[in-house]
């Protein structure tokens, strides 16, 4: 994953950022995947109460989003809707530095894209730096931490 000094570099030097190999997402599918990453929270909230497996279940959700959309508008689009439901509060220490960080960019991102328009402009390049597998993990980690979220959220914790 390009971190902030990379993509720092690129912008200095008028390189292209790494989302900018995709095509611009239509406005009717970032509506389709932001309501997909609520349906998501509550289907992984359903299989908690279960007693199934949270991770396999989030996984197979963004992937039948992945197989309907492509990688990067599905990734970076639940992504950013499941960023709108934490603080950095709601993260506990994540395995992974980098994707503790890259979570953190979301969170800063989403609180922060009314004020500024540049705001989501270095995570979606961390972001698709990552490439497509990386991506996915990337994106069930976001959105099993904004599951438990809402679940805190919604117990009045």
């Amino acid at each position: 994953m390009l971190d902030v000094v990379d993509i720092l570099k690129l912008l200095v030097n008028g390189e292209p950022l790494p989302q900018q190999q995709f095509d611009p997402i239509p406005d009717e599918v970032v509506d389709r995947l932001t309501d997909a990453e609520a349906n998501i929270v509550n289907t992984v909230i359903r299989a908690m109460l279960e007693g199934r497996d949270k991770i396999a279940v989030v996984k197979r959700e963004i992937g039948w989003q992945v197989g309907m959309h492509g990688w990067f508008p599905a990734c970076a689009v639940i992504s950013r809707a499941a960023a709108h439901r934490l603080t950095p509060d709601d993260i506990a220490d994540l395995s992974s530095p980098e994707v503790q960080t890259l979570v953190k960019a979301f969170i800063l991102a989403a609180s922060q894209e009314d004020q500024d328009d540049g705001a989501w402009t270095i995570p979606l390049a961390m972001f698709a730096s990552l490439g497509e597998r990386s991506a996915q993990a990337f994106t069930a980690v976001i959105v099993l931490c904004a599951t438990l979220a809402a679940i805190k959220e919604h117990s009045g914790g």
